[in-house]
């Protein structure tokens, strides 16, 4: 049997570091006869935020793009800029063609105890590590990579990015049944320029931890920006779930070929600004529905 190779990188520890926000260290390790990737945390470094008030309490949120959903997340680490987690993670099922087209995103975040009332996560900075780097060997190996990366502002959208419309949508939570309950309304505005025609429905799909448990889909409603729905999914999310889960609601033009997006709104853990926001007011008014407009963003802005 030929002997499986090993190939080892590794970045100077002492590397400088020029961004301000701090740095981590992280290692991956690829197996390819198991098709494996094993991610490790291992600390960060002179972590900074501009208001320190109830110190910096970090955790790293590791998510693969370009699914964009939380796959996990370290412990916290309290009132430490330098922090050590040494915290190992698994992804399996990545053969050596299909990783090169992922990238980890490494997103530090500073915990709040009364995080609920921010409506969005204090994020330090965050990192995007292209798989491809990792140089998989022709032959079955196993590929080693370790290494300290200065961490960057989280990129924020275009100052005037095109207008896709709004979508109005309805949560609602009930903990002993264990439902959760996601009423599409309507549509309103679709882009002219996104879709000269349009048949326009919504794609939803529930995920937790970055997986996926469900998805459904509404009805098409046709030659229209302005669709009205009215239609009500239920999905099953336990208790223990609910502050993991995202659901992503992606508009799509029937018309077109393999039903490309014209939009993405993003509720839930992965979710920032008024998807976080309705996510919170439902969850802090049990079997209530809370209705909410969400501006429809390009998939990569979401």
């Amino acid at each position: 049997m030929e002997e499986v190779k090993d190939v080892i990188i590794n970045i100077d520890e002492n590397e400088k570091h020029t961004s301000g926000l701090g740095r981590l260290r992280f290692a991956l390790n690829y197996n390819a006869t198991k098709t494996e990737l094993q991610v490790t945390i291992i600390k960060a470094s002179d972590l900074f935020v501009h208001d320190n008030k109830e110190g910096i309490n970090p955790y790293v949120k590791i998510s693969l793009l370009p699914q964009k959903f939380c796959w996990q997340k370290t412990r916290i680490v309290e009132d430490s800029p330098d922090a050590v987690f040494n915290e190992s993670f698994v992804i399996s099922g990545f053969s050596k063609e299909r990783i090169r087209e992922y990238k980890l995103s490494f997103c530090v975040v500073n915990y709040h105890e009364y995080f609920k009332e921010r409506y969005a996560d204090d994020v330090i900075g965050e990192i995007h590590f292209p798989l491809s780097e990792l140089k998989v060997p022709d032959d079955k190996s196993t590929v080693s990579l370790t290494r300290w990366t200065d961490l960057r502002p989280v990129a924020s959208s275009k100052s005037d990015p095109v207008d896709l419309g709004e979508v109005c949508v309805s949560l609602c939570f009930r903990p002993f049944s264990g439902r959760l309950i996601v009423t599409v309304t309507k549509i309103q505005g679709l882009s002219k320029v996104a879709c000269l025609v349009s048949d326009p429905y919504i794609k939803l799909s529930l995920y937790c931890d970055g997986v996926r448990l469900s998805k459904a889909n509404t009805r098409v409603k046709r030659r229209t920006l302005n669709p009205i729905y009215n239609e009500k999914f239920n999905f099953n999310v336990t208790a223990d779930q609910i502050s993991h889960t995202t659901v992503a609601l992606r508009v799509a033009n029937h018309r077109e070929a393999h039903s490309p997006s014209l939009g993405l709104v993003l509720l839930g853990y992965n979710s920032r600004g008024s998807g976080q926001e309705q996510w919170h007011g439902m969850l802090e008014s049990p079997s209530r529905h809370i209705e909410k407009w969400h501006k429809i963003l390009p998939d990569d802005l979401a």
